[in-house]
């Protein structure tokens, strides 16, 4: 689970890190990440932005429960990008959406849950070798490097790449968090849902997941008692989901 970054000064930075470390100078205030080879800082003004707490989640009930998004270009990304949440399901049974844009007429993308593995849609399906079961938070992620790489994250750590079709279409149907056009409700509950228009690389989707360190996003639903967006302009309107304070962390 998600734990305290330390703090270092840029003097006492660790000689021997490994891939993934995150610290907070308090010299020169900022954070920074180890990425295997070298330190990268990030200024905590919004570029670099840490959320430390968390009070709800959404808890969605599986038959007609979701949160519509309205389409806007900014969600509407044929190239490279990535998604990160924390779910908690009740059950994975059939086709349980966390994310979807997709109408009847085709897709754009879809992120989603078959036989415990994590799947990713934009025409062409990409799925992931590791799992998530019911009963527990568990951080997920899925990056798109715009050419058809698909590289799926389990708590942290890379759970498989698959290949799927080389961009992702484009459409102007709302996004869907809970639920599929057609349906495959999602059951269970879910936090965190952030859109990133780039493919992030494995030490900053581990940061998201252990210290909660997230870099520049397009839109960010915490679920904090709404479903607004926290860092842009696409907020969401609940159709019968409820808030929870049963939280990731």
């Amino acid at each position: 689970m998600p734990t305290t970054i330390p703090t270092v000064t840029s003097s006492t930075r660790p000689g021997s890190p490994s891939a993934g470390d995150a610290y907070f100078e308090t010299d020169t205030k900022n954070y920074i990440i180890y990425d295997g080879a070298n330190w990268r800082g990030y200024i905590s003004d919004g570029s670099f932005t840490s959320y430390a707490t968390n009070t709800k989640a959404l808890d969605f009930d599986g038959s007609n429960d979701y949160v519509s998004v309205a389409h806007s270009s900014d969600l509407s990304i044929s190239g490279a990008m990535s998604i990160t949440a924390w779910v908690n399901p009740d059950s994975l049974s059939g086709f349980p959406m966390f994310v979807s844009k997709r109408a009847s007429s085709g897709h754009a993308y879809q992120f989603y849950s078959t036989g415990n593995k994590l799947n990713y849609n934009n025409g062409t399906i990409a799925q992931s070798s590791g799992t998530i079961s019911t009963g527990a938070w568990t951080h997920i992620g899925v990056t798109f490097d715009g050419a058809g790489g698909v590289t799926f994250y389990i708590n942290g750590s890379s759970a498989g790449t698959a290949s799927a079709a080389t961009t992702n279409p484009t459409n102007t149907q709302a996004l869907d968090l809970g639920r599929a056009y057609n349906g495959n409700y999602f059951n269970g509950k879910m936090d965190e849902v952030a859109f990133f228009n780039s493919e992030l690389s494995a030490p900053t989707i581990s940061n998201i997941y252990s210290n909660k360190l997230y870099p520049e996003m397009v839109s960010f639903w915490r679920f904090e008692d709404d479903v607004t967006d926290s860092v842009g302009s696409n907020d969401g309107t609940n159709n019968g989901a409820t808030f929870t304070t049963d939280k990731p962390y």
